[in-house]
């Protein structure tokens, strides 16, 4: 799961994806879960809502990377356990949990150091 506000995606947030990515692999995309943190009431009672008027293009490319497995990080302070919100909240990140096809290992991510290193080489020769 990879946690970030629910503001715009900045280019420091694109800039840790590409990170994440180039460390583990375009695949580890196949099994990340993007968590909006920081929603505010409206955006935690209406996920279309969050997504329609709130993503800007790079968030919804992202999102599209993933499949469009997001979830909402609620604020348990407002939407208690037992509410239907939270309950909502939670079974939504639970289905994508469990939906996801496989998992990321250790295989996948030797598989992308060694891209990296291949990579690296690359650039070092052509210098």
């Amino acid at each position: 799961m990879l946690f970030t506000e629910a503001k715009r995606f900045t280019n420091e947030q694109k800039n840790t994806l590409n990170g994440i990515t180039t460390f583990l692999g375009e695949e580890s995309l196949q099994y990340m879960i993007s968590v909006f943190s920081h929603c505010n009431k409206k955006q935690t009672k209406d996920p279309e809502y969050f997504k329609n008027s709130c993503w800007n293009e790079p968030t919804k490319a992202f999102i599209n990377s993933l499949d469009n497995r997001w979830a909402i990080s609620l604020d348990t302070e407002e939407f208690p356990p037992g509410n239907l919100v939270h309950e909502k909240c939670l079974k939504e990140l639970e289905n994508h949990i469990t939906n996801i096809d496989g998992v990321f290992t250790n295989y996948l991510f030797k598989k992308a150091q060694k891209m990296q290193e291949e990579t690296a080489r690359k650039v070092k020769e052509d210098e």
